[in-house]
């Protein structure tokens, strides 16, 4: 299947939605598995590390990135895109 990007890194707040996202892991990845999406999940560890989990991921080369979790965790996400 082709598709309009490439390998996407996620980086999730297990804690976010007082934890359901992290039950709802399995099906995000069944999904993205199924569509047939090259894809990358990492979990933040507390307060910031979603800023320093964005940087690294595009130092590494990432061109697609998105954030799960709340309204803190998008935030996070996109200052260490624009740092």
């Amino acid at each position: 299947m082709t598709h309009a990007f490439g390998p996407l890194r996620v980086i999730l707040n297990p804690a976010s939605g007082q934890g359901h996202l992290r039950q709802r892991l399995h099906a995000l990845r069944a999904e993205l598995d199924q569509r047939g999406v090259d894809h990358e999940v990492v979990q933040t560890q507390g307060p910031g590390h979603a800023t320093e989990l964005a940087r690294e991921a595009l130092g590494q080369g990432w061109r697609y990135i998105a954030a799960a979790g709340g309204d803190g965790t998008v935030n996070e996400v996109v200052n260490g895109w624009f740092d």
